[in-house]
């Protein structure tokens, strides 16, 4: 089995890579004060909540967010029922508010590579874990289930 970067570790970097690119080299702010700090604590806030809420659904059929621990048990409630992976677009959607809040269009522009990594890394990844772990279980619920919105 091929070894893979803990979910958020590349995200991370592409956003924390971006900031520095934004205080060094290419500064865009796109919004007018106070609209970065208010637009990017909403998005913020969503993105705190949508994963409360998907922790919550784990927590309420006894499994763990955390990406090492073996799956027993498909969650499709709640958030599940209509994304498959709502913690990876709550992440996003956070690296959107921290791109806002900052007024960093270097910032913004990271969510492309985080979606990518996320697209094309994580989530195939995971995706064949679950269907040798949960089988018919889990095809049923891809094929009924969008892997983002």
């Amino acid at each position: 089995m091929r070894r893979v970067l803990l979910p958020p570790v590349l995200p991370a970097l592409f956003t924390f890579g971006a900031g520095v690119v934004d205080r060094t080299t290419w500064r865009v702010e796109l919004l007018p004060a106070p609209w970065p700090i208010v637009a990017g604590s909403i998005l913020m806030a969503t993105a705190g909540g949508m994963i409360m809420v998907a922790y919550i659904g784990f927590r309420q059929r006894d499994e763990s967010l955390a990406p090492l621990s073996p799956t027993r048990r498909l969650v499709s409630g709640g958030l599940y029922g209509v994304s498959r992976n709502p913690v990876y677009l709550a992440f996003l959607v956070f690296i959107a508010g921290i791109g806002c809040a900052s007024n960093s269009g270097a910032v913004l522009l990271a969510l492309i590579p985080a979606f990518a990594a996320f697209n094309w890394y994580t989530i195939p990844y995971e995706e064949a874990y679950l269907r040798r772990a949960l089988g018919a279980e889990y095809d049923e619920y891809a094929a009924r289930v969008r892997r983002w919105i």
